[in-house]
């Protein structure tokens, strides 16, 4: 027959025996068949369950409150600081360092379900105090004039962008294109020694000389350039003292340049024909 736990009336001692009954070893009494009340109690959980749900609650205290550690951190650096506070105060009640040092400040034994309410508590008063109408980081690019018409303009960082990425040169440019129409063509001379990328010169569409001399002995090739320094046209390709000319056409209006290399002296006229 099966073994069935049994508790003795004399001494209070658990026996394993069946159904007919035994004696006590320790004071002799012999109990004939078990009933209900005098089966063993529940088992009382093992150190082992109580480690394990200790480590669990431990590492989940670690995870939230270095998560609101973090968030305390993202809210100081957005200027919202009662909201901060709160999120500090909740990592401080989460990780277990920190608890257990306020609880030995303090004496209030914050732990358990008593902790998870008041960590509840802060959250919401957080959402609570979190504002809602904070304003959005982007910068508005239109406005409404006086008129009711919406009018496109730009936000003062945007027009100042726009204008540094306007280069010296197209300002330049754009700055001697209104001045240069109501004035006559007329004739420019460059002068140097050796090899060199001259001075930007405004040239208007329409046929221009070049009229070139050099006294070195060396070769002097001089081409023609725009201000964005592609080769537009070899004016000179000869070797010792030169003296030529050659007219070029010009099609569009803008500043152009030239580079020249020789070992002497050398000049350049522009002129138109």
């Amino acid at each position: 027959m099966s073994n069935i736990e049994m508790k003795y009336q004399g001494c209070g001692r658990y026996y394993s025996a069946d159904a007919s009954g035994a004696s006590c070893p320790f004071c002799g009494l012999k109990e004939s068949k078990p009933s209900s009340s005098q089966q063993a109690p529940p088992p009382i959980p093992t150190r082992t369950t109580t480690k394990v749900l200790s480590n669990l609650l431990a590492f989940l205290g670690w995870a939230f409150g270095l998560l609101f550690l973090s968030g305390t951190l993202a809210f100081l650096n957005a200027k919202m600081f009662v909201v901060a506070l709160f999120f500090l105060s909740m990592s401080i009640l989460l990780i277990p360092p920190t608890c257990r040092y306020l609880n030995s400040l303090t004496n209030l034994r914050i732990s358990g379900w008593k902790k998870a309410g008041v960590v509840a508590v802060l959250f919401v008063l957080a959402v609570v105090f979190t504002p809602s109408d904070r304003p959005a980081p982007s910068v508005r690019s239109s406005s409404t004039r006086t008129d009711g018409a919406p009018s496109s303009r730009a936000s003062p960082k945007k027009e100042t962008a726009r204008l540094e990425s306007v280069s010296p040169r197209a300002e330049a440019e754009r700055n001697h294109s209104s001045d240069v129409s109501s004035q006559a063509r007329k004739q420019e001379t460059i002068s140097g020694n050796g090899p060199t990328a001259t001075k930007l010169i405004w040239l208007d569409p329409g046929a221009w000389v070049f009229s070139m001399q050099h006294s070195g002995s060396g070769h002097f090739p001089c081409w023609l350039m725009n201000s964005d320094g592609r080769k537009m046209e070899l004016l000179a390709n000869t070797t010792g003292p030169f003296k030529g000319s050659q007219a070029v056409g010009i099609e569009q209006a803008g500043n152009y340049l030239f580079n020249i290399s020789a070992n002497g002296e050398w000049s350049i006229t522009v002129s138109p024909p």
